[in-house]
């Protein structure tokens, strides 16, 4: 998992190279299951609160409602062309699998960004996400990226934290209730984010062209715009490579076909 202080690497389990490369719909199936998760959908695109009491009706509508809402389902199929769905996929990626791998002593808080779309069609501006661990006092700072290209994506993820340095100055504690604690899923808790919090940054990074850990390491390190961001920032870096984008994107528009199916019919 790890390849150095800055890097980190996700891979799925149990399978080689050589068994994903000549069957890819082993890792996009994976992949489709973490995204169409009715736990993951309510905890990452709505605002579902456990402590009120929901039917299990109303729990799957409200699964469905936020499929679509942030364009993973819709009933004349979605467009897999278009780049925000693509942003969609990677922000929904990185909360599942980054919140996990991200220690702490006691509570964590995720700060999803895909609970506030109101239109799959439309970005919601600002950084992807964040999460917050009040006894470490550290809050880090997430930016996914969906390209072909490793070295394109890590550009890009710089490029985009940089501009929310300069132009987007959030005050987290005015919007800290909507902080989702990670152990219970709850939401509205009492949350204070300190003056002395450390501010940490995370790129979520999925790509095609690149899978060998030697080659992934060497490409971040070669990279002068993330070299020049881990200087004022500590950075953690996680790569999920995808094998081949197009092909992932077609799966997931006959998944998404699959999943909408109950609901439009």
């Amino acid at each position: 998992k790890n390849l150095d202080r800055y890097s980190s690497k996700i891979r799925l389990k149990y399978f080689t190279w050589k068994e994903l490369i000549s069957n890819n719909e082993i890792l996009f199936k994976k992949i489709s299951d973490i995204i169409f998760n009715k736990d993951n959908v309510i905890k990452l695109a709505s605002t579902y609160n456990p402590d009120l009491t929901y039917s299990q009706a109303l729990i799957t509508k409200k699964y469905f409602s936020a499929l679509q809402n942030i364009g993973f389902i819709s009933e004349d199929g979605i467009n897999i062309n278009h780049t925000v769905l693509h942003g969609d996929i990677g922000e929904f990626l990185m909360h599942t699998l980054v919140s996990e791998f991200i220690e702490s002593i006691g509570d964590k808080y995720i700060y999803p960004k895909l609970i506030f779309k109101t239109s799959p069609s439309m970005a919601v501006y600002g950084n992807d996400g964040s999460i917050y661990i009040p006894e470490k006092k550290e809050i880090y700072y997430l930016e996914a990226k969906f390209y072909s290209s490793l070295n394109q994506a890590i550009n890009k993820a710089v490029d985009s934290l940089e501009k929310h340095n300069d132009d987007l100055h959030e005050d987290m504690n005015y919007s800290a209730e909507l902080f989702r604690n990670i152990k219970t899923n709850r939401t509205n808790e009492l949350v204070e984010i300190t003056d002395d919090v450390t501010e940490k940054l995370i790129i979520f990074l999925i790509c095609d062209d690149i899978y060998k850990e030697d080659e992934v390491k060497n490409m971040i390190e070669k990279n002068s715009n993330f070299l020049e961001l881990k200087e004022k920032f500590e950075t953690l870096v996680f790569v999920l490579p995808i094998l081949d984008k197009n092909d992932f994107l077609e799966f997931f528009q006959a998944q998404s076909m699959l999943e909408g199916k109950e609901y439009y019919e």
